[in-house]
């Protein structure tokens, strides 16, 4: 298999581990399930980290990891992504309603 097979099989399973994560995080869990939740949105990050290196104009990849990094609350991490993928997408309505939000949230 292909470092990009690879990669692209990490991606989608780092989404849905990122979708399944937000959901546990928002039921009110226990304190190891959010640490379960935690570590898979971590190895997220490192996943959509990955593939920004290998495609650095793919806004989408940007999007995911900033919703990663907003649910981990990183503050500024989350909305620099977003921004970024503004860069690139500048018409991106999602985009453009992600950041807005993280702007309303931070008071800026």
């Amino acid at each position: 298999m292909s470092l990009t097979t690879t990669l692209a099989a990490e991606i989608a399973e780092s989404a849905e581990e990122n979708r399944a994560a937000r959901n546990i995080r928002a039921t009110s869990v226990t304190v190891p399930d959010w640490e379960a939740a935690k570590k898979i949105l971590e190895n997220s990050v490192l996943a959509y980290s990955k593939a920004i290196g290998l495609r650095p104009n793919d806004a989408t990849l940007y999007i995911r990891r900033g919703c990663a990094f907003g649910v981990l609350y990183s503050p500024g991490r989350d909305l620099e992504d977003f921004e970024r993928a503004l860069q690139i997408e500048p018409n991106n309505v999602d985009t453009l309603v992600k950041c807005s939000e993280r702007h309303r949230w931070r008071g800026s």
